[in-house]
């Protein structure tokens, strides 16, 4: 477990540097990179070497291909840890070598690669390298509002696995790359937002318009839906001209676009609303339980929640209902 967050870790700092040379013509660079990239994943993959190697490991790597340090310490949650030394509080690899000296009377924790120390009753921010940001000089609240504005203006990206867990998906702020477990580049970056993968295939948006890929980064179903949502039970609710329906994962709208809203399909049914009347459907379209509720919600175990005529109940599959 432990293992695969840092291999996760890792492979976020690597991906700002795919994100700005993805369209690099020099193939055998590339190929370099690619290479050496599956050697570090490697150590940090062994269980026999220590935390600060793994971490010194990953660091020369990033700093060779000039990634910005920020980026870099997105490690500190999973592989530095704080650590109290002589009465202060200093910053340490999970073997417990230090890695930020102990001055502090008080550290927090490095978010977006800034921290906030103490010394005294006076205040400030380092990065991740222990520099000092802004002297240690100042009140709490200063502290604060400085820090969050640093924070804001350090776009970190985001980084998770697919719920398959076959994939790592990057989210940063101009668009999205896809890689595999073993590091290699799925999806480049062209698309602006992406879902999780479902047997191979996922949304992604593209150009403001939402369509789905398969893991080879070829079309299955156009780009032309305003909103979507993952699939469930085989089917995805879509938006389009304002109305919900559904599609499968061939890209056929089994239930056209004609309501107001729609939940995704749970226990074979699904929640739709149209002209403020709520009512469930059956994976054909057809009213399973009549649109007559002010409000309800999805079905779970056999059962949905639902409101009428100010009354809050419940209603099962076939429609008995209980207030």
């Amino acid at each position: 477990m432990f293992k695969n967050i840092f291999s996760l870790v890792f492979l976020g700092n690597l991906i700002l540097f795919y994100s700005q040379n993805i369209y690099c013509d020099d193939n055998s660079k590339w190929k370099n990179i690619q290479d050496e990239y599956k050697r570090v994943f490697k150590v940090v993959n062994n269980i026999s070497i220590s935390a600060s190697e793994k971490y010194i490991t990953v660091r020369n790597f990033i700093e060779k291909y000039g990634i910005e340090t920020p980026y870099s310490l997105n490690l500190f949650p999973h592989y530095i840890k704080r650590c109290i030394r002589n009465n202060k509080i200093a910053y340490c690899y999970y073997d417990n070598k230090i890695f930020i000296s102990s001055e502090y009377d008080y550290a927090s924790s490095f978010i977006k690669g800034y921290a906030a120390v103490r010394i005294g009753k006076k205040w400030g921010i380092i990065d991740v390298n222990g520099k000092v940001i802004v002297d240690i000089n100042y009140s709490a609240d200063d502290i604060k509002y400085r820090i969050k504005k640093l924070r804001e203006k350090n776009n970190v990206i985001d980084v998770s696995f697919d719920d398959e867990n076959q994939y790592i998906i990057q989210i940063f702020p101009n668009g999205v790359i896809v890689f595999d477990r073993k590091g290699n580049l799925i999806i480049p970056l062209k698309y602006q937002s992406i879902l999780w993968f479902v047997n191979n295939i996922t949304w992604v948006n593209f150009n403001g318009k939402w369509g789905v890929i398969d893991k080879k980064d070829r079309k299955i179903i156009d780009f032309k839906y305003d909103e979507v949502d993952n699939f469930y039970e085989g089917l995805s609710r879509f938006r389009i001209n304002k109305k919900w329906g559904f599609v499968d994962m061939k890209g056929n709208e089994l239930i056209k676009a004609e309501y107001d809203y729609a939940n995704n399909f749970s226990d074979g049914l699904a929640m739709v609303e149209l002209n403020n009347k709520i009512g469930f459907i059956d994976r054909n379209g057809n009213i399973k339980i009549p649109l007559k509720y002010e409000w309800g919600e999805s079905f779970s175990n056999g059962i949905a929640k639902i409101k009428l005529n100010g009354k809050e109940g419940y209603v099962d599959n076939e429609g008995n209902e209980m207030f």
